[in-house]
């Protein structure tokens, strides 16, 4: 056999056309040749084809996981709301309590506890510490002395009286908060949509 300009073993004509489809050897090193276009074109119908399937699945995939987030939040926002609109009622019911009369009903104070325990379970520390902050004050109101109902108005308006204030406060800059991660979730998925 002949020997190329490297030292190998050359490879005649005849084997080189034979192997058009098989495997060319050339020394150590093996290659496989595709020079057959009927070839090519089928790998790349399969190839196009195998993309074309993929990307309508991907797309919907993005887009139900954008929704799902989108959904989760805007739940998640008006469950906190309802919360925080149950405490602040509750709460401004016994703080007039407490501030007319000193006849302790522990079923009401119960309720509030309750609501703050609640609280415990979906809000940020910061908003649970007003919120036993405010429920702590409206149980040590009913140790003061009482507020006559006919100048209950004038105390109303004052600024010292309302104790819900911080928690009120509070609860908005969280709702505020909620509110700005329901947008971003709902103005990405609009824009891929479109």
């Amino acid at each position: 056999m002949d020997k190329n300009i490297e030292g190998r073993d050359a490879i005649s004509p005849v084997e080189v056309e034979s192997s058009l489809y098989g495997v060319v050897k050339a020394g150590r090193c093996a290659t496989i040749t595709m020079t057959n276009p009927a070839i090519i074109s089928a790998l790349s119908v399969l190839a196009g084809s195998s993309l074309g399937a993929l990307t309508p699945v991907l797309s919907n995939y993005v887009l139900q996981r954008s929704a799902t987030q989108r959904d989760l939040v805007t739940r998640e926002f008006a469950d906190r709301q309802t919360l925080y609109s149950d405490f602040i009622s509750n709460a401004a019911r016994l703080y007039a309590e407490a501030a007319t009369s000193n006849t302790f009903q522990i079923n009401d104070a119960v309720g509030l506890y309750a609501l703050v325990s609640r609280m415990r379970l979906v809000a940020p520390p910061p908003f649970v510490e007003a919120a036993e902050t405010a429920a702590r004050n409206i149980l040590e109101r009913y140790k003061a002395d009482n507020i006559p109902l006919a100048s209950l108005p004038i105390s109303a308006l004052s600024s010292g009286l309302d104790p819900l204030q911080k928690f009120s406060m509070t609860c908005r800059t969280d709702l505020l908060d909620l509110s700005m991660r329901c947008r971003a979730s709902i103005i990405p998925a609009a824009s891929r949509a479109a």
